[in-house]
């Protein structure tokens, strides 16, 4: 089989899959799969799926997520994926459904490990022109696709990288590394009963120094 790499461009408002160039007719043969597919294909034609009303519903691997490793402290685990193609009442073309796990990130407040719920629902149109992009209704994200091709899981992704906190920190109180030790030390409800002088002996040091 000749191909192109694909290069998927993720964005709130615009996502655009390259043309995949496929000369193999045997690569086709996903199309006659059951209308549920327990494993995520690599590439689909998104338009025959919604026609056909192709769902997916499976465990995707935190470590096949590439473009995650640079935001999360660790690439354990699975994140379970529920994605239904189809059309809607009123004939448009969708990809919707439910990602559901949790992601291991570091808190940029005190730098420790903490476990993040990812709880996301997404409904895309399957739009094969910017021109459709106006005539959308407000229910739908657009979802760009060129080529007529595209990889379920870089709409995971995207869909993850969107729903991740710019700076995820600690629900619960936390400080920077060390700040809590010096805190406890200069707060004057830890101090010893000695170091808790008594201010009118502090005032009559001072007047014996004069």
């Amino acid at each position: 089989m000749l191909s192109t790499p694909a290069d998927f461009i993720g964005f709130r408002h615009k996502r655009i899959t390259k043309h995949i160039f496929c000369f193999d007719t045997k690569a086709w043969n996903s199309y006659d799969a059951p209308l549920m597919q327990h494993r995520l294909l690599d590439r689909v034609n998104p338009f025959i799926f919604a026609d056909k009303g192709r769902q997916f519903n499976a465990p995707v691997a935190v470590a096949d997520l590439s473009r995650l490793a640079g935001r999360l402290r660790d690439t354990g685990g699975s994140i379970q994926v529920d994605m239904l193609f189809d059309r809607d009442p009123a004939g448009i073309r969708r990809v919707s459904g439910q990602l559901r796990g949790s992601l291991q990130l570091s808190c940029e407040r005190c730098l420790e490990a903490f476990e993040f719920p990812l709880a996301v629902d997404f409904s895309l149109a399957l739009l094969e022109s910017e021109g459709m992009i106006e005539r959308m209704p407000e229910q739908y994200e657009p979802l760009l696709v060129t080529g007529q091709e595209l990889r379920p899981l870089d709409v995971v992704e995207d869909e993850i990288l969107l729903a991740l906190p710019m700076f995820p920190v600690h629900k619960k109180a936390c400080s920077p590394p060390g700040v809590g030790a010096e805190h406890e030390q200069d707060n004057p409800a830890n101090r010893s009963d000695a170091a808790r002088e008594n201010p009118f002996a502090l005032l009559a040091k001072l007047k014996q120094r004069d």
